[in-house]
């Protein structure tokens, strides 16, 4: 079983899905670092709120919960946190783009998958969604509904 899983959040239910697989791969008193990577000072205290309850979810479930909150390049930051904090798999949900959304967006996943020699686990997106909407979080095909 894992000890230490970092799982990077954007404040998209989508990229929520990547807590339920962790909580069954997981110790069950196994530490989960919650990353929100932020464009700018002003996005602190929106990013706080958005993790806070995420993490007293986990706690009281049993897991250690901590949350991180940085500002800069995301695919960077996230190898980076991993390696400063020897976690044992970084967890994130892919946001499914192709073709010019791709390109046109990029792949916080794919940028962490070449930088990366941590082991990444990669939750599928199941639900087909445009750019900018969240996925409905009642869906229990999509395993973690947030709740």
């Amino acid at each position: 079983m894992l000890n230490h899983v970092l799982i990077p959040l954007d404040g998209s239910r989508l990229a929520e899905q990547a807590i339920y697989p962790i909580k069954h791969l997981l110790r069950p008193d196994g530490q989960i670092t919650l990353l929100t990577v932020i464009q700018g000072e002003g996005d602190y205290h929106w990013a706080q709120e958005y993790l806070e309850p995420l993490a007293a979810r986990l706690k009281l479930e049993g897991f250690r919960a901590q949350i991180e909150i940085r500002e800069g390049d995301p695919a960077r930051l996230i190898v980076e946190r991993a390696a400063r904090l020897g976690v044992d798999l970084i967890a994130m949900c892919t946001h499914g783009r192709s073709g010019l959304e791709k390109l046109l967006f990029g792949s916080v996943t794919g940028d962490v998958l070449s930088l990366t020699v941590c082991p990444v686990l990669v939750v599928p997106n199941r639900v087909r969604q445009q750019s900018g909407q969240d996925a409905p979080a009642s869906d229990p095909s999509l395993g973690w509904t947030g709740q």
